[in-house]
């Protein structure tokens, strides 16, 4: 890939664009057209080489990597090695540093030993991953801790550029909030955060991911909004792609029309990445009660999705007390009965 802003594959975090579509007007249609152009070469890059088949949709799991590093490793191991076809694993990606911990944790959080132990795993079952860039830190230490991965023999399929801004601690600049250390606001971050950190990062010729929100108020709307108009007025926005979180919550009915909607608004050609999902409804307790509605929500996820797009399991690994969010739990040994249903719905997608 060429180091221009004009190769770049930056995946932008977006959804309930349908809140803010009066914003993709005639005024914006050229931009977006010649946008379009950018996503034609995605197709014949080789997955080894930073970038995911388009084939199919590739599959993965969100994760706190620095939490009880030896054991997650060894538990995800044993789920690769008994769960998972050769032909399947290549289209795993585990997001390593996902989530708020992505703008909590520094380089000197991570041991090389850590670091190894997820490149041991990535080589032994040839999965890739992804590492979520820490805002909070300079473009230029992040920069280094990236490389520094590479050097121990990691492949990232992508870089996210930051979690989530669009949340209310972000907008008022509460640094009570677990990863705020300053306001951001779509101006901020289209005008200012991105351009001092993709070109630092353009050194790597991989993917990036920038931010949007889910359906969710009238701020994360807002925030969409901005990030729509940024396509067809920001050179920094050209050729990018992008993906939702998407977790229900249990409010009513949930409104899985926002991917299609997003992507009818977006370049041709634009890939969309749901990097965290599952079911957070307060209700249910139970990693039995978790299971179906999770492989649900994934399926009807599923439905909107196209070959090239991404949807990652929310979340690998915890030890948490309660819990049932967790694929992989030491109360368990490993796989939990939502895990296993996460498992069971991956492997019917070979």
């Amino acid at each position: 890939m060429s180091s221009s802003h004009h190769a770049l594959w930056v995946v932008i975090l977006c959804s309930n664009l349908f809140a803010c579509s009066s914003t993709s007007g005639s005024d914006g249609d050229a931009g977006l057209q010649d946008a379009a152009t950018d996503h034609d070469a995605m197709d014949s890059i080789d997955a080894t080489n930073g970038d995911a088949g388009t084939d199919s949709v590739q599959l993965g799991f969100n994760a706190k990597g620095t939490l009880n590093t030896t054991e997650q490793v060894a538990l995800a191991d044993a789920m690769f090695t008994n769960e998972f076809t050769s032909t399947l694993l290549p289209r795993i990606h585990v997001r390593v540093n996902g989530g708020t911990r992505s703008q909590t944790e520094f380089p000197s959080d991570w041991s090389d030993a850590q670091i190894s132990a997820w490149v041991a795993l990535q080589n032994e079952h040839n999965i890739s991953l992804v590492y979520v860039v820490n805002g909070n830190d300079t473009p230029e230490s992040q920069a280094a801790f990236i490389q520094h991965w590479i050097d121990l023999g990691a492949r990232f399929t992508f870089l996210e550029l930051m979690n989530e801004y669009y949340k209310r601690g972000y907008r008022l600049g509460d640094t009570s909030v677990d990863g705020v250390m300053h306001m951001v606001t779509p101006a901020i971050y289209v005008d200012e955060i991105l351009p001092a950190f993709v070109p630092v990062l353009e050194r790597f010729d991989l993917p990036m991911f920038a931010i949007c929100a889910p359906k969710n108020d009238e701020f994360f709307a807002a925030w969409n909004t901005a990030m729509v108009e940024a396509f067809s007025t920001k050179e920094i926005m050209r050729g990018l792609n992008v993906t939702i979180h998407l977790y229900d919550y249990g409010e009513g009915v949930f409104d899985y029309n926002q991917i299609s909607d997003l992507r009818s608004l977006l370049p041709a050609g634009t890939r969309i990445a749901i990097t965290e999902a599952g079911n957070l409804d307060p209700a249910v307790t139970t990693y039995e009660a978790a299971a179906p509605l999770v492989v649900a929500h994934y399926e009807a996820i599923l439905a909107h999705l196209l070959p090239g797009d991404f949807l990652f399991d929310q979340i690998l690994y915890s030890d948490y007390h309660p819990d049932d969010v967790a694929t992989l739990h030491p109360d368990f040994a490993g796989l939990t009965p939502k895990g296993e249903a996460v498992v069971q719905f991956m492997r019917e997608q070979e």
